[in-house]
């Protein structure tokens, strides 16, 4: 396998897109370091399009679940790691309250990449997060450093693997990538990971106390007053 490509720059808190081949480095960093690691930026989404994004986003959680992270991710970020293990953390303290939705951001110049479309291929096989976690989770470093989608896509235990695979070199899934991409440009993401918690848009890969103030509070404000 050839060694990933590079999508973003890294920075303290996440990856700045090299959107289009063309970046003004300067002036994206500092819009990136001007966001601290405990503070939000106040912008949102309007929930009923949060809602209509995250239903065709790829679900894990329970499908009621009251608060609902939308995740704009790049998996070639080297803050993707981290982020994803603080998802998983979100999930755990609050299985029955919580969910995560996941969007891919495959910036154009990277669009070459085979990653990606096997992400979506193996959510094409209902495989979507035994190959997040193949890839993300512990021992997927070597798929990390080189891009080895099929070997995660073994990991995982896809079933049909000739049929993945046929997927992923035909490029089924390219132009849905593409209208992610300009979805996320839209709502204003600048870098990956971004999260929106019920709307509410949180930049770069934040501590997991962050997310969790966040959960909470949207919980106590969904509570039933007595």
């Amino acid at each position: 396998m050839k060694p990933r490509i590079r999508t973003a720059i890294d920075v303290a808190t996440g990856c700045v897109l090299l959107a289009g081949g063309l970046l003004l480095a300067s002036a994206l960093l500092s819009r990136f370091h001007d966001h601290s690691p405990t503070k939000m930026d106040g912008a949102r989404i309007a929930l009923e399009e949060f809602f209509s994004i995250t239903s065709a986003a790829h679900w894990s959680g329970p499908d009621d679940a009251p608060v609902v992270l939308l995740v704009y991710s790049d998996l070639n970020c080297g803050l993707a790691v981290s982020h994803y293990e603080n998802l998983l953390q979100l999930i755990r303290r609050y299985p029955d309250h919580v969910a995560v939705a996941t969007r891919l951001i495959v910036p154009p110049m990277s669009r070459a990449d085979y990653l990606p479309l096997a992400v979506e291929c193996a959510a094409e096989q209902g495989m979507f997060e035994p190959f997040q976690e193949s890839f993300l989770g512990q021992g997927g470093e070597p798929f990390r450093l080189t891009g080895n989608w099929l070997g995660a896509a073994q990991v995982a235990g896809i079933a049909d693997l000739e049929g993945f695979k046929r997927c992923v070199r035909s490029r089924r899934y390219a132009s849905r990538l593409e209208e992610i991409f300009d979805e996320a440009q839209r709502l204003g993401v600048a870098g990956t990971p971004t999260t929106f918690v019920n709307g509410q848009r949180v930049v770069g890969a934040v501590p997991v106390k962050v997310l969790d103030s966040l959960v909470a509070s949207e919980l106590t404000a969904r509570r039933p007053r007595m």
